[in-house]
């Protein structure tokens, strides 16, 4: 499949109509109609039926227009980073989103100290949930994603760890939870939990709500009639909480993921080296909650 074929292909989607299609790209009827057909005989499945209004697409054919249009945009983006790293100001600035639980650990331990040392350095970031952060890495909307997700099954994205989590169930510090020495996850499954949203991967199954800011869980915990589970680093400080040793089903691990598909800007790897020298110096260890 050519990029032309592809051209071809799309414009043809888009106008539901081989003659409309033809007119846009400037060429014969039969010239896209032969196109056609090369696609149908490449793949072995037919694309389009006719209709009383023109051509509707097969499922096999929506399949491949999906395809199609996820390569075009990977291959847009692509030409984009190439001008950018090779032009005086693309080399100087990196597209960051942050997922809920970790935006206030990653001021603190990588925006401030990383703006220190590179001052002409410019960090733009977006706090976005964890499935709407893939979706802008895979899409080259932004250049690092800080997320609890995993990245294993996908090969465009690459990942390494950025620190575990501790976990704390969290409750009003009036509350007949408040002198628990731990709380483990089968003891609150009947339990009305507010949670961020994570677009999946969660920490627990049943949260009734879920919300975007840290300080609306505060609240809605503070008042003692909703309850939550989230990493130590977000409740700490938390007045009117109560933070208990929590007993996760699994590590809540934070990572910083990108899209090893794409060419890197020079700052990529201004941050890297940044991120491994802090891991190898094991600053981001969170662990050993205690009872306060």
């Amino acid at each position: 499949m050519t990029q032309r074929q592809m051209q071809y292909f799309i414009a043809v989607c888009e106008c539901g109509n081989v003659t409309k299609a033809a007119e846009q790209l400037y060429v014969s009827r039969p010239v896209v109609s032969k196109v056609l057909r090369e696609l149908e005989e490449e793949f072995g499945v037919s694309l389009f039926v006719r209709t009383s209004t023109g051509i509707r697409i097969t499922e096999q054919g929506n399949s491949i227009r999906k395809f199609i249009e996820g390569y075009m945009n990977s291959y847009s983006q692509l030409c984009e980073r190439v001008h950018e790293s090779d032009s005086p100001g693309g080399s100087h600035f990196l597209r960051i989103g942050v997922a809920p639980t970790s935006i206030r650990w990653f001021f603190t331990s990588i925006y401030f100290p990383l703006k220190e040392r590179h001052k002409d350095l410019k960090l733009f970031v977006s706090e976005m949930p964890a499935q709407e952060s893939l979706d802008a890495i895979i899409n080259g909307d932004v250049d690092f994603v800080i997320s609890p997700r995993r990245v294993e099954d996908s090969p465009s994205l690459s990942a390494i760890k950025l620190y575990e989590s501790e976990l704390v169930f969290c409750a009003s510090a009036t509350s007949k939870y408040a002198d628990c020495p731990w709380v483990d996850y089968d003891s609150i499954t009947d339990l009305p939990m507010v949670m961020p949203y994570t677009g999946g991967d969660g920490i627990i199954e049943n949260p009734v709500i879920f919300v975007m800011q840290a300080d609306v869980m505060r609240m809605a915990v503070e008042h003692g009639d909703i309850y939550s589970v989230l990493p130590y680093e977000v409740t700490d400080g938390w007045e009117g909480v109560a933070a208990i040793p929590f007993k996760p089903k699994k590590p809540f691990i934070i990572n910083l993921i990108w899209n090893n598909t794409l060419p890197n800007k020079k700052a990529f790897q201004t941050l890297m080296d940044f991120v491994k020298e802090k891991i190898d110096a094991k600053v981001w260890f969170i662990g050993d909650v205690t009872r306060h």
